[in-house]
């Protein structure tokens, strides 16, 4: 169980993603799940500026702060999310925030999406299925490889670091280290963020397919290829029990 703190950082780090004209032209590959993309954007911004609740603090980045931030901003905007956002919405990006754009071990996703990539990295160099799929191996490595990456986004955002960052990016970006950043690096803050947002996106729309098509020994033998991985052989959330909007 996170303490409030942990939830209102990892909805600090979200909604700022949310907030960006930045991100405008890649919005529909982030996986949000709300259509009303602009109405979205103002109550990001509004929340990050303590706008949306009554409670304040004196000190908004100590873990107290972050506390009252997830209390009473976050608190306030999912009250607010149906109403201005639509049907669902609040469950939709209530999970987007804590199972897709979270890349902490508290999201179950992330221990999975990382045993996948290695159990296709290790097929690719080997031809050696360590999962054991009943159906083509091949076939799955390939799904997951053409359907997961987001070299399109990564480009588009590329092609973005080019452009004048508006008046509500600039400060954002500049808390991040953007004037450190030379032109030649390839480095530019948000952008493997908000990579990493798309392909966990993505690859939970192949693990919702994929574990539809595999039998419940597969599903046993995907668990235990998990636990064989972690450093505790613990499984936190079944591979059938992860969470999906």
């Amino acid at each position: 169980m996170m303490e409030d703190w942990e939830l209102g950082y990892n909805w600090l780090k979200g909604l700022k993603l949310l907030s960006l004209d930045f991100l405008r032209p890649v919005y529909s590959s982030l996986g949000t799940g709300v259509l009303r993309e602009e109405t979205l954007r103002g109550l990001a911004r509004d929340t990050l500026l303590w706008r949306i609740g009554t409670g304040c603090h004196p000190e908004p980045q100590s873990a107290p702060g972050m506390a009252a931030f997830y209390r009473y901003q976050v608190g306030a905007l999912l009250q607010t999310a149906e109403p201005a956002l639509g049907d669902s919405a609040e469950r939709a990006v209530t999970h987007w925030i804590q199972f897709v754009q979270c890349q902490e071990d508290s999201n179950p996703w992330v221990r999975y999406q990382d045993a996948m990539l290695s159990w296709a990295s290790n097929f690719r160099k080997t031809g050696i299925d360590s999962i054991g799929f009943s159906q083509n191996a091949a076939e799955i490595e390939k799904r997951l490889r053409e359907n997961v990456r987001a070299e399109d986004v990564h480009k588009i955002l590329e092609q973005q670091r080019k452009r004048f960052l508006t008046d509500w990016d600039f400060p954002l970006f500049k808390d991040q280290g953007l004037l450190d950043v030379q032109n030649s690096s390839p480095f530019f803050p948000f952008i493997d963020s908000a990579v990493l947002v798309v392909e966990m996106h993505r690859f939970q729309l192949f693990w919702i397919e994929l574990i539809a098509s595999v039998n419940s020994g597969e599903v046993r033998a995907i668990d235990a290829f998990v636990r064989g991985r972690s450093n505790d052989g613990v499984v936190p959330v079944a591979a059938r029990e992860l969470p999906t909007r």
